[in-house]
């Protein structure tokens, strides 16, 4: 049952179809080496004296570079015009460079006792035929093994090398609280920090950077591995089972270098209050919970993969909502509760007086008859009378 798997083994590695497989494994060098491994490159030892026996005077060598968990798929080109080209690395995951003579790894051929992958920050992009030895985007890990090509195709190559993990690049800036005068630079539970503009320079766009904030004691050991959005990382656990939280997730193409003039460039920390409790947004960017102090960093990730840092803030002390009993005394020597009860018996003292004052101006004015305004008027009864001297007397009478 295992045998088509064997087959299938054989066939990608080209041993099916004459490929020499050599027990050479690349490896970087064991001892200290200035530079060994950077955040963009990484050192090997020259492969001395490996292809001897498998390679004439017009055969080249070339260096394969994968990342590691795409060497299992990778396919030996057929033809030199079919090398997978450096700028391609992002979506091919590998690609081949370093093309050198095989003579130029002979025995007796004098020769520097190393290579530099990676050293070459001039060729990427260019869109040339030739192979780039550009810098590498991110950490990897990435795995290399090198293919001797003849006239007619691959004719030789090695084993694959163990991962290659490069150092994540540390960039020389400290996150900084602004320095534009906003009002509200710290509160009680939020701060404004500047963003990060023209620090990621070297990052692809579709690299993600993110806020960390944490408290002091998690910064020594800090872990760029644990992601965001896991219980490790996740706001709604901060500060107890979570001593770090990561948020305000953006790409490079959010901090346009360099900065537009008059733009107000600047992060509100803690300002979103509808998730806190939400622990489907484990990546909330709510109040902080305590006046600090905190720390915070910003990191760069390729899919899941830390590629870039910048160094820890210094310690952020938030604001704190103080008692009326902290207010200190005043220049007079009176205690603050004291000034606070004046203060209050001298408004009931004024609402009182105003309350009399009205009352006496009411009650003057029924004194001096003004209340005949608001009374009743009283009904008038005119009498009708006959007086008897002054009457007409009948015509008849005479």
């Amino acid at each position: 049952m295992e045998l088509p798997w064997v087959l299938l083994a054989l066939a990608g590695t080209g041993a099916a179809t004459g490929l020499a497989l050599l027990p050479y494994v690349p490896r970087v060098p064991p001892a200290a080496l200035p530079g060994k491994l950077t955040a963009t490159t990484f050192a090997l030892e020259r492969p001395c004296c490996i292809f001897d026996r498998h390679a004439n005077a017009s055969d080249t060598v070339w260096l394969a570079v994968a990342f590691a968990n795409a060497s299992a798929t990778f396919r030996n080109p057929p033809s030199r015009a079919d090398v997978p080209l450096y700028e391609s690395l992002p979506t091919t995951h590998s690609y081949m460079t370093l093309e050198t003579a095989a003579a130029a790894y002979a025995c007796s051929a004098p020769s520097p006792a190393i290579l530099r992958v990676g050293g070459d920050t001039a060729c990427g992009g260019q869109g040339g035929r030739d192979p780039c030895n550009g810098p590498l985007p991110s950490p990897g890990p990435y795995r290399v093994k090198f293919l001797v090509m003849g006239c007619h195709g691959p004719k030789a190559e090695t084993r694959w090398s163990d991962p290659i993990l490069l150092r994540r690049e540390k960039l020389p800036y400290t996150p900084t609280l602004a320095h534009t005068p906003l009002g509200g630079l710290t509160t009680t539970s939020t701060f404004v920090l500047e963003q990060p503009r023209c620090v990621f320079t070297k990052l692809q766009d579709n690299a993600v950077i993110w806020l960390v904030v944490a408290v002091p004691k998690a910064v020594e050991n800090f872990n760029n591995s644990v992601g965001p959005g896991t219980p490790e990382r996740a706001f709604q656990g901060f500060p107890g089972s979570a001593d770090a939280y990561m948020t305000l997730n953006t790409t490079i193409l959010n901090y346009p270098c360099p900065k537009p003039p008059g733009e107000i460039t600047v992060l509100r920390v803690g300002s979103e209050t509808g998730c806190i409790k939400d622990e489907t947004r484990p990546t909330c960017n709510g109040p902080l919970p305590g006046p600090g102090p905190y720390r915070v960093k910003f990191l760069a990730l390729n899919g899941s993969e830390p590629v870039a840092e910048t160094a820890w803030s210094q310690p952020i002390t938030l604001r704190t909502a103080r008692p009326l009993s902290s207010i200190p005394a005043m220049g007079s020597g009176h205690s603050a509760g004291m000034i606070a009860l004046t203060t209050i018996l001298s408004i009931l003292f004024a609402i009182l007086l105003a309350g009399l004052v009205a009352m006496l101006v009411f009650w003057g004015s029924d004194a001096y008859g003004g209340s005949s305004t608001f009374s009743k008027p009283e009904a008038v009864t005119v009498r009708r009378y006959n007086t008897h001297h002054a009457y007409d007397q009948p015509a008849a009478r005479l």
